[in-house]
């Protein structure tokens, strides 16, 4: 699998002026990112791509396990692939394990 890379939400241009890209398993990262970062529904081709987390009240009691369920029914359809989530902020810091690689990644909640 290739894809263009992607930072927050912009693709990326390298040294050339062409699209950096990516693929295998950062391309894997960037589409479970993707899945994790846009709100569900917002998606005309897919509506059911994304993550319910920009609903969730940051300040309540649970939030930290709360936010962890979410955001893996966002990635539900990727195979062998959990969402932990580490630090609630500004942002959610999380770290995304597929199969036996995982990388740490930020979240909005928009």
């Amino acid at each position: 699998m290739i894809d263009v890379k992607l930072k927050y939400g912009w693709p990326v241009v390298d040294s050339t002026g062409n699209y950096a890209v990516i693929s295998d398993d950062e391309a894997q990262f960037q589409k479970v990112l993707i899945c994790l970062n846009v709100k569900r529904g917002s998606y005309i081709y897919d509506r059911s791509l994304g993550s319910d987390i920009y609903l969730m009240d940051k300040n309540d009691k649970n939030i930290k396990e709360k936010a962890e369920m979410v955001l893996n029914e966002a990635v539900a359809r990727f195979e062998d692939t959990y969402v932990s989530v580490l630090e609630i902020g500004d942002r959610i810091k999380v770290k995304i394990s597929i199969g036996d690689k995982s990388m740490e990644e930020e979240v909005l909640w928009h």
